[in-house]
């Protein structure tokens, strides 16, 4: 009875643990096919090599072309003789300007020019009386004398003014005047007054560019845009080569005079027929490209007082990892030190 008490358990024991085990199937069980690493999640992303360049990006807008038309010299303004709103043809005249002497020219060759009517009408007169002492049989030799005299005195008069004005005339810029550069409408005309003092370069009358865009965006110095790898428009979803407009430096020795702030100016190429004034834009500046360089997405790179870093992903673990980092674009980071290719980091959503 002892032996067989003992017999059943043992039998009872390996019944329960048949039942507890699962059910052995004839067929070899099927294992899911592995589309990542196993440490790979869904946040996460390879360190690798791509090429990469340092990306800036300008919020542009489109605007009418506007052509601001000066004078090279100094000089006052004599008048403008359009208005904003305007619809001139090419060829006519919007502005003039004058010397600083030049009223005072005009009123010495006036002065000149009646001298010597004066003159003339004078020594005829004289002239004409001394022939008549000499019909009469009068010694006219003295009257001859003093009018020879007379005449001297003031022929040297004459030519010491035509002088002074030959000189002043050499050194003024005389009458300059602006005209349209094609048919066109003025948008805006200074409001310095006839008579005032206008710097050379300085904008007088501002016409439209005929239904040209012109795109502007906040200032690049021209020296950062000679240094660019490349620089170009996005528009309506679609790219544009745009060309740099660079300001003279007279141009910006009057912004700065007058506190105005420059924005960059661009000249769109290609046909523009599909935008209109008004429409917003990027200006895309493409610089210091550099080819097979180890990358991160840019999401996956964190910054504190430290400095920057990266979590790397170990067994399925955040393992803070300090870098350096280079050159980024809207995408992704360079990683000049702190990390390994082929390791995976986590990426912020």
């Amino acid at each position: 009875m002892k032996h067989k008490l003992i017999r059943s358990r043992i039998l009872a024991g390996i019944l329960i643990l048949a039942m507890l085990l699962p059910a052995c199937s004839s067929k070899k069980q099927e294992r899911p096919e592995l589309l990542e690493p196993v440490n790979a999640k869904l946040e996460s992303a390879l360190v690798e090599r791509r090429d990469l360049s340092d990306i800036t990006l300008y919020s542009a807008q489109l605007l009418p072309e506007i052509i601001e038309m000066g004078f090279e010299d100094d000089g006052y303004l004599n008048e403008v003789y359009v208005g904003a709103g305007d619809k001139v043809g090419e060829g006519t005249v919007l502005a003039s300007l004058v010397g600083h002497d030049y009223n005072t020219i005009k009123d010495m060759e006036s002065e000149l020019a009646d001298i010597k009517e004066e003159f003339e009408e004078k020594f005829r007169e004289l002239e004409i009386e001394i022939e008549l002492q000499r019909l009469a049989g009068r010694d006219t030799e003295e009257l001859e004398l003093e009018l020879k005299h007379q005449r001297e005195r003031e022929e040297l008069a004459i030519e010491e003014k035509e002088a002074k004005l030959a000189a002043m005339k050499e050194n003024d810029i005389g009458y300059n005047y602006i005209t349209a550069p094609s048919d066109c409408t003025v948008m805006a005309v200074t409001n310095t007054r006839a008579g005032g003092y206008l710097a050379g370069g300085s904008p007088v009358v501002a016409i439209d560019g005929g239904g040209k865009l012109s795109l502007t965006c906040d200032f690049i110095n021209e020296n950062t845009i000679r240094h660019a790898h490349s620089y170009y428009a996005v528009i309506r979803g679609e790219r544009y080569e745009i060309e740099y407009q660079a300001y003279t430096k007279d141009e910006l020795r009057i912004m700065s005079a007058n506190s105005v702030s420059p924005v960059s100016r661009f000249e769109i190429k290609g046909d523009t027929s599909g935008l209109n004034a008004g429409d917003y834009a990027l200006v895309i500046y493409v610089s210091g490209m550099q080819e097979n360089v180890l990358v991160v997405p840019a999401g996956a790179v964190y910054s504190d007082s430290t400095g920057k870093y990266v979590y790397e992903i170990v067994d399925n673990t955040r393992i803070k990892r300090m870098v350096v980092t280079g050159i980024s674009d809207s995408s992704y980071v360079e990683i000049v030190e702190g990390i390994e290719e082929g390791a995976f980091v986590y990426v912020k959503n």
